[in-house]
């Protein structure tokens, strides 16, 4: 049996070899005659042979790869029982309004001397989790973003943490009441174009913005912005106009403001007043270049001592041809034009 194994070159006739010689005692010639053997071997040792050198045949890649394939396996194993980091805790809690309403998306901080400064958003159920060191802690709420939800801001809160998780560090803020910030508008000028945007605070935005019920009406050609409380447009007429504008919020919460705006005349009307011609009547006629909405007060003198006013108007902008009906009985007349009210 010992001659077999040394005299075979293949690993695998070492282990066939050893069977045969238990199982068939004539076989001790199969070493030096391998493939005559297999030939003289009954049918039944035959196909023994062939099924246990197809089963025993894996090549070292083979064994590498089921390694491989094995580590990998271990590799993803998740371990979803680990033990929270030495020497940190969890400072917990809950923001609310005043009506126990859950509020989310808003930051809030954990402050410590020795420590980094570390942060946390409230999920949609209002709750947040900070995870921090032993030490005192300073918990703040932003305020700016309370603001821009419609809430007043939070008071602080201190916090020991003596080597275990602490619970329950809530806040509850109410909401601001909403008003009309804007109290005076900047003036606009005759003819030029005008904007100017109202503010408010408090409440729960988005806002809408009209004029109050019985509010009178915003100057010609003016118009407020409903979902931007924007005022703009080209007043055409000078002169001071008060109204009531109103917002309201998300909720249907409301706030009033009087308000009013002064229309300045124009700084330069374009005033072009012709030379007048006397007409067959013996009447005067001249032409006055007028710019629209603005106010007009012709006078006329004979001796430029005395001046008396013949005709007020508003200009319809463009030429206005004007008429003296009084005019026929003197040799001479003066004229001038005054703008304003």
């Amino acid at each position: 049996m010992l001659e077999l194994v040394r005299s075979s070159r293949d690993s695998r006739w070492t282990f066939f070899g050893i069977l045969l010689k238990l199982l068939y005692p004539d076989a001790q010639c199969l070493a030096r005659r391998r493939s005559r053997s297999m030939k003289t071997l009954p049918l039944f040792f035959r196909l023994i042979l062939a099924f246990l050198s197809a089963s025993i045949l894996l090549s070292n890649a083979q064994i590498r790869s089921a390694a491989a394939g094995f580590a990998a396996t271990l590799s993803a194993v998740n371990v979803s029982n680990a033990e929270p980091i030495p020497g940190t805790y969890v400072i917990s809690g809950y923001l609310t309004d005043d009506g126990a309403n859950s509020i989310a998306s808003v930051h809030v901080y954990g402050i410590n001397a020795g420590n980094p400064t570390v942060s946390a958003l409230t999920q949609p159920d209002g709750s947040y989790s900070l995870v921090v060191s032993n030490g005192g802690w300073n918990i703040s709420v932003d305020c700016a973003d309370l603001n821009a939800l419609g809430y007043s801001c939070a008071q602080d809160l201190f916090v020991n943490v003596s080597g275990e998780d602490v619970s329950d560090v809530d806040f509850a803020v109410s909401i601001s009441p909403l008003q009309i910030t804007t109290l005076f508008l900047p003036n606009a000028t005759q003819n030029q174009f005008y904007r100017s945007t109202l503010a408010a605070s408090g409440g729960q935005p988005p806002y809408r913005w009209a004029l109050s019920l019985g509010s009178a009406s915003l100057p010609s050609n003016l118009t407020l912005g409903t979902s931007n409380g924007v005022l703009s447009g080209t007043v055409t007429s000078p002169g001071m106009t008060y109204f009531i504008v109103q917002v309201s919020d998300a909720v249907e919460r409301t706030a009033s403001q009087v308000l009013a705006i002064t229309v300045d005349p124009s700084i330069n009307p374009g005033l072009v007043l012709t030379a007048p011609t006397r007409l067959a009547n013996g009447r005067f006629q001249f032409t006055l270049d007028t710019t629209l909405g603005v106010n007009y007060t012709i006078e006329y003198s004979i001796a430029l001592k005395v001046w008396i006013p013949i005709l007020g108007l508003i200009g319809p902008g463009g030429p206005l041809t004007i008429v003296d009906p009084g005019a026929s009985s003197d040799k001479q007349r003066f004229y001038r034009v005054e703008i304003g009210p």
